[in-house]
Order: structure tokens, then sequence, then C-alpha cells
């Protein structure tokens, strides 16, 4: 969404159009979702945490000024709802993660492939998801921020509120631990270990 649509969308929602706050829930949900589910486990806190992250949205919408963009600012909202619901909960952050399939489509409705390759692609999609699951929390939010929604490092750096030479180094890391899971893995298939 470009800066001169969402000035008038909040100019709209502050004027209490609530058309105008579902379009930004229809157009923030996937990120939302995404920061939730890399560290929350259970799904019907997930579910709860980005209504409330939500709700913190519409709240302090005022609070708003574009001094960064409004995703990042909502990312920022998500990030830290998450980490304070942890803290608030002292969970252990989340080591196994159920992907509800909607949010992680490795095949679009519109391919037209076979059975065979539509299954090697959704066990490939579990086979990554599981070992993102295995990464720390950051590493888990960091990669799917920038792999997922495309953040820039500044926009991430501006939503978990680390320096870009941190979040470059997480992401480092994250991707290195992968490829290492990514090896193991063709051992095992190959007989090796």
């Amino acid at each position: 969404m470009r800066i001169e649509e969402e000035k008038k969308l909040v100019d709209r929602i502050l004027k209490d159009d609530l058309n105008a706050f579902d379009e930004l829930v229809i157009e923030y949900q996937r990120l939302v979702w995404h920061i939730v589910a890399r560290m929350v486990s259970d799904p019907t806190d997930r579910q709860d945490l980005c209504q409330d992250i939500f709700l913190k949205i519409f709240k302090s919408l005022r609070t708003f000024h574009f001094r960064s963009k409004l995703s990042t600012w909502v990312g920022r909202i998500a990030y830290h709802t998450s980490i304070n619901y942890l803290q608030k909960k002292k969970l252990p952050s989340m080591s196994d993660v159920t992907i509800d399939e909607s949010h992680y489509r490795v095949v679009a409705e519109s391919d037209d492939i076979g059975p065979e390759e539509w299954t090697a692609r959704r066990d490939l999609s579990s086979i990554v998801e599981k070992m993102i699951s295995k990464l720390t929390p950051i590493q888990k939010t960091l990669i799917t921020l920038f792999h997922v929604e495309n953040m820039s490092y500044s926009e991430m750096s501006a939503v978990v509120e680390l320096p870009e030479g941190t979040i470059k180094s997480h992401l480092y890391r994250g991707r290195q631990r992968l490829k290492e899971m990514m090896k193991s893995l063709e051992r095992e298939e190959i007989g090796y270990e």
C-alpha cells in the first residue's frame, strides 16, 4: 500500500469509518498472523492475540504519525504484543508449529499440476516449516518478515527494534542452521547417517 493510500485509510478510520478499519485488517492480517504464528504455539491463543493486536492498533491509530510505513508500525505492535504475551504467561517460545495451510500454501489453486507433484510440494513445505520451527524465535520471525513479507532490513529493524547489523546476523545464522538441517536430511535420505 502506498503512503498516500495509507494516509487516506487512516484518516477514514479516524473519522469512525468502520469499513476502513476492516480494510486495514484485511491488508495486514497476514503480516500479524505471520509474526504471531512464529512466536505463539497455542492456536486459540494465536487467534486471541491477533484480535488483541488489532484492537491495540485501533486504539493507538491516533498516535501514528507516518514516521514509518504503516506495515512497519503494525508489525512492531504485533511483535511486542507477542513478546509481552510470552513474558506474561512465562511460556517458552514456540518450538514446534502446526501451520494453518491456508496461510502457507506452496501450491496456488491455479497451478496445473498432478497429484504427485502437489504431494511432493506439500511434503517439502511441511519439512521446511518443521525446520523453521527449530530456529530461535527471532530467527523465525525475521526469516518470515524477510522471505514471506518481503520487508527490508530497515523495516525489520523498526519492527523488532534491533540494529540492521543484528538483523543481518540473525538472518545469516538462521539460514545457516536451515542449510545444516537440509544437509542432514539429505544425508539421512541417501543413507549416510
